[in-house]
């Protein structure tokens, strides 16, 4: 595979494990892991600095979707064909499983514990997940919410829908 990259940007390593597409990968906050959620069923935990596979992680999903960390790297949140799914970073047990239904993306609030939720509805649902109690939601689109983001500040969420809209 040829490259061509910018000044001071390089490939590192290719990671190779999964048997199905890859969705949303998720860096923790310290930089050290690499999470990659794929339609195996799996989500693989890698340590970034040697590319070496560290854990191998499966939910009740037969897709994964989305994989985010927390702001503090304790919890990490994946979304599936099933539902969305909070994990015990050090232990690497599942906590809770949030919601069922699809789950096409999943987001935390850089500022407090806010996970944002993408279902394959207009709905998006916001969760305070220490707790896993549901903190707000809305709707802003006509049909299913494929992606969201937080801003840096975490103040304002963005939205990609199959309506071929975005909102913030």
């Amino acid at each position: 595979m040829a490259t061509q990259l910018p000044d001071g940007v390089q490939l590192l390593r290719t990671l190779t494990g999964h048997g199905g597409t890859i969705g949303r990968i998720g860096w923790s906050p310290d930089g050290r892991l690499l999470a990659t959620p794929s339609a195996d069923g799996t989500i693989r935990i890698w340590d970034a600095a040697s590319g070496e596979c560290v854990r191998v992680i499966r939910g009740r999903h037969v897709d994964v979707f989305a994989a985010a960390f927390d702001p503090d790297g304790r919890i990490l949140a994946t979304g599936g064909d099933d539902g969305t799914e909070l994990w015990d970073v050090e232990s690497w047990e599942l906590r809770t499983t949030l919601e069922s239904g699809v789950c096409n993306a999943v987001a935390f609030s850089p500022r407090d514990r806010i996970l944002a939720t993408a279902k394959d509805s207009p709905e998006v649902t916001l969760w305070e997940s220490s707790t896993s109690a549901i903190v707000g939601w809305f709707s802003g689109h006509d049909g299913p919410v494929f992606d969201i983001a937080f801003d840096a500040e975490g103040g304002t969420l963005a939205t990609a829908g199959g309506d071929h809209t975005q909102s913030c």
